[in-house]
């Protein structure tokens, strides 16, 4: 009946697939219009034949609209001349019909007699419910075959998308413990007491991200747990006092979030501001927006604070693939305090 328009398309559509459909379609075709066009209550073999060459003019103009019209007018957006040629088809179909029966079956079947029983508009009517299915049929797989791909598409993109945040969790682990375990070392030095007491804290903070590593979403109160014993630790280090407040307004209780999405900022904060740092975090009915705000050390430029560094990259790369389109982000320097500035739409 018809085949794909390309060869890639003909590659992702099996041959004997295709066989098999048009074995069916134009076994069912010859039976259909050998019991129309048959006169006794049974199907003669004077009726196959003249179906059989009936069947020439319809094979012909259904392989030049499928092989031709379609994929080189119709396919490529030329409606107007695919319209002039079609009109043209049907034209060389009823005249290919009625040369078949008025000239040709005297040469391939020269024992019978035929002649063709219809006037033009008959055939026309014949062929325009010819093209008209069949045209039907490969726009119909033409869009399932397309279906699938785009489904496939989807499928491997969201495939990708799982494996990357799988990347980026575990890059999370290594990273925070690299940073833990330089505090303990200088704690260890300075303090032993105080080290005992960031191991035990430790232990804590990393049987949270060991839980939530297979995890996509967790409770945002959680998140805001363990921000504080983070913090806690982080204060262990320092030489100089430095606090943190943090102040939720609106229910938190069934808002969800990704794991460890909000800790980089924080730890960014703790790695090159001073005096108190301000957490505050709003939950209205679409959104979570979170503010961390800190006084910048006169050591430390803004382009640090900025950050390139293996924490920041990873939230903002975590950030484009579970909230695309869906978060902002600004990174905003005012005078000698740097903010953070993050609104998420959680589900």
């Amino acid at each position: 009946m018809m085949k794909s328009k390309s060869a890639s398309d003909q590659k992702s559509y099996p041959l004997p697939r295709r066989i098999l459909e048009y074995l069916i379609f134009w076994t069912v075709s010859m039976y259909v219009l050998a019991n129309f066009f048959s006169y006794g209550d049974s199907v003669e073999r004077i009726d196959w034949i003249y179906t059989l060459l009936f069947h020439i003019s319809i094979w012909f103009g259904i392989s030049l609209n499928s092989f031709f019209l379609i994929p080189r007018l119709l396919a490529t957006g030329k409606v107007v001349w695919y319209i002039i040629g079609i009109m043209v088809l049907l034209q060389l179909m009823i005249m290919l019909n009625q040369f078949t029966f008025n000239v040709l079956a005297d040469y391939v079947f020269p024992g019978y007699f035929f002649i063709s029983y219809y006037e033009w508009h008959d055939l026309l009517n014949f062929m325009i419910a010819f093209l008209g299915i069949t045209s039907l049929i490969q726009f119909s797989r033409s869009w399932f075959r397309e279906s699938q791909t785009q489904k496939m598409l989807t499928e491997i993109k969201k495939s990708k998308t799982e494996m990357e945040l799988q990347t980026l969790k575990a890059q999370v682990h290594p990273h925070f413990l690299f940073n833990s375990l330089n505090t303990i070392y200088g704690l260890i030095r300075k303090n032993p007491v105080r080290a005992a007491d960031a191991v035990l804290l430790l232990a804590e903070l990393l049987r949270y991200t060991v839980r939530q590593a297979g995890t996509d979403l967790v409770p945002l109160h959680l998140e805001i747990d363990y921000i504080t014993k983070y913090a806690e630790f982080h204060k262990m280090r320092l030489d100089h006092s430095v606090g943190i407040e943090v102040n939720v307004h609106g229910n938190i209780d069934t808002v969800l979030i990704a794991p460890l999405i909000l800790i980089p900022f924080v730890e960014n904060a703790f790695k090159y501001g001073e005096d108190e740092i301000q957490i505050t975090i709003d939950r209205s009915d679409s959104e979570v927006h979170f503010k961390c705000t800190n006084r910048i050390r006169s050591d430390v430029g803004f382009s640090e604070m900025e950050g390139n560094g293996t924490g920041l990259t990873n939230v903002r790369k975590r950030l484009a693939l579970m909230y695309e389109h869906r978060h902002q982000l600004d990174i905003i320097k005012n005078n000698d305090y740097f903010m953070v500035d993050l609104r998420v739409q959680y589900d």
